[in-house]
């Protein structure tokens, strides 16, 4: 399984000179790890750069988390259909640094999935 890199050029010993597109399993790849792996979008370039071979940008890595945000709304629907649907559930609330902010992550869990939301801190009076 490929990560569906095509190519626009080769150099004269058939290496990559530029990339034309990323396709959507390298994407995904990226997202995966910046998300999950929480790796910032400076080292993932890196990352890209001494794996593949290729620069990434940091808008690049941006926008296919954005994508990922928006295909996965229905699921995010779906999951909170379901904990309320649920005999019992667990909520928590913990914090997490966001932009060296301070934000909730709010959790409703049950044993079959936790979903982790985050929250901005409230505004200033």
């Amino acid at each position: 399984m490929g990560l569906n890199l095509k190519y626009l050029a080769r150099d004269r010993h058939g290496r990559p000179l530029s990339c034309l597109l990323f396709g959507p399993l390298f994407k995904a790849q990226m997202v995966y790890f910046n998300i999950q792996h929480f790796i910032p979008f400076q080292r993932m370039a890196q990352v890209c750069e001494d794996l593949y071979g290729q620069p990434l940008s940091e808008a690049t890595i941006a926008a296919a988390n954005q994508r990922a945000f928006e295909n996965l709304a229905p699921f995010e629907i779906k999951v909170v259909e379901l904990l309320c649907q649920a005999p019992v559930n667990h909520a928590d609330e913990s914090g997490v640094r966001v932009a060296k902010t301070l934000h909730g992550l709010h959790v409703v869990s049950y044993d079959r999935m936790t979903p982790f939301l985050p929250s901005a801190p409230p505004a200033a009076p």
